[in-house]
C-alpha cells in the first residue's frame, strides 16, 4: 500500500510537471520535488501511523522501484537537450542514463548499510534503518541545494513555451502518444516487479522458517 501510494503521487506529479513546470520554472519545480522525495524518506524514519504514513508517502512521491522514473525525471531529460548541441545531444542523454543507473545500483547495494551499521555502531536494527532513511532525507535536500544552483540556461521563456504549445504537428502528437502508450506499458508491468521480489522474499523467508521448526522438533523428539 506504501508503494502504491509513492507511485500514484509520482505519476500525477509527472503530469503535472508536464503540463505546469515551464510555466512555474524548472529550477523552482527540481527543488519543490527534491524537498517532497526528502519528505518521503523522512515518513519512514519517523514510521507515523499508517494513514499518515501513506499520505506522506504519496506527497514525498516515495519509489519503490529501485529505478528513478519520477517527475524530475521527466524534466531533466526536457532540459538536457536544450543544454546541448544536436551532435552531441544523444550522447548527453545517454551519459546522463548511465550516471542515473550507476547511482540506482549503488543504492541498491546501501541496502546493506542498515545491517552493517548494527555491526559497526552496536545498535539496534531499527536504529540503523532509521539512520539510513534520514541520510536519504538529507541527499533528498542536497538535491535541492544543487538544483537551485542550477543555470538559468534551464529555464524556457514565456514566449517559447507559448510558442510550442500551439505549433506541435498532428504528426509529432501521434508519435508522443505512441511513446506514451508504450511507456505506460512498460511501467505496469514493470509495476509488479516490487511486489513480486516482496512476495518471493516472504515466501522463501516462510518456507526456511518452517523448515528450521520442522527441523527442532525433530531433535527435540530424538
Amino acid at each position: 500500500m506504501v508503494v502504491a501510494a509513492g507511485l500514484v503521487g509520482s505519476a500525477l506529479a509527472t503530469i503535472g510537471v508536464t503540463a505546469k513546470a515551464d510555466r512555474a520554472g524548472r529550477r523552482r519545480t527540481l527543488v519543490m520535488l527534491s524537498i517532497l522525495g526528502a519528505i518521503g524518506a523522512a515518513a519512514l524514519a519517523f514510521t507515523p501511523a499508517v494513514a499518515v504514513l501513506l499520505v506522506m508517502a504519496f506527497v514525498g512521491m516515495l519509489n519503490g522501484t529501485a529505478t528513478d522514473r519520477s517527475a524530475a525525471f521527466s524534466l531533466e531529460q526536457a532540459i538536457i537537450p536544450g543544454l546541448m548541441p544536436d551532435a552531441s545531444r544523444t550522447w548527453g542523454l545517454a551519459w546522463y542514463n548511465v550516471v542515473l543507473d550507476t547511482a540506482g545500483s549503488l543504492g541498491a547495494l546501501a541496502a546493506a548499510l542498515p545491517l552493517l551499521l548494527q555491526r559497526w555502531l552496536a545498535i539496534p536494527l531499527l536504529a540503523s534503518y532509521r539512520m539510513v532513511f534520514f541520510g536519504c532525507a538529507l541527499l533528498g535536500l542536497v538535491g535541492a541545494i544543487l538544483y537551485s544552483a542550477a543555470s538559468a540556461r534551464v529555464e524556457v521563456t514565456k514566449s517559447a513555451t507559448e510558442a510550442l504549445s500551439h505549433h506541435i504537428s498532428p504528426a509529432t502528437q501521434a508519435v508522443v502518444i505512441k511513446l506514451a502508450g508504450l511507456f505506460s506499458l512498460d511501467a505496469f508491468g514493470g509495476g509488479f516487479l516490487t511486489d513480486a521480489l516482496v512476495a518471493y522474499w516472504f515466501f522463501g523467508a516462510l518456507v526456511w522458517r518452517k523448515k528450521d521448526w520442522a527441523s527442532s522438533s525433530l531433535r527435540c523428539t530424538c
